[in-house]
């Protein structure tokens, strides 16, 4: 079964795997409430959320990392923003939005199911399309 977690949430977990820490690293430092670990691997970005989704389920937080997860919400550019934290992708060469939509134009298949098991299923039946 898949968990649901805030949009936040994975923006905070992808950014930080983006910037070289692995799932055991960040497990460790929320366990241990060492925050400032994480903001000065990326700025700008507060992770007490993290901290918040461990205390209240240590199990499923694991789980998250570990297995995967779904978004509860999506936008456009947090779409945009988990796209190059997961794959480097950029607007123009790997996607582009129409329309509010994201084409896909130049991703793995592996990619692709990557991404697409993030998404919320709305946002996966009216705001992506493959090419």
């Amino acid at each position: 079964m898949t968990v649901t977690i805030e949009l936040t949430q994975a923006l905070q977990i992808e950014a930080l795997r983006s910037n070289g820490l692995t799932n055991d690293e960040i497990l460790y430092k929320v366990k241990r409430n060492q925050l400032e670990a994480f903001t000065s691997k990326v700025a700008n970005m507060e992770f007490e959320t993290l901290v918040e989704a461990y205390n209240a389920n240590a199990t499923t937080f694991e789980q998250v990392l570990r297995v995967g997860y779904e978004a509860k919400t999506m936008t456009t550019e947090a779409a945009i923003a988990l796209l190059g934290y997961l794959f480097s992708a950029k607007e123009g060469d790997h996607f582009v939005v129409v329309n509010d939509r994201i084409q896909i134009t130049r991703l793995s298949d592996k990619q692709r199911a990557r991404f697409n098991a993030i998404l919320p299923a709305s946002w996966k039946e009216s705001l992506l399309q493959a090419n």
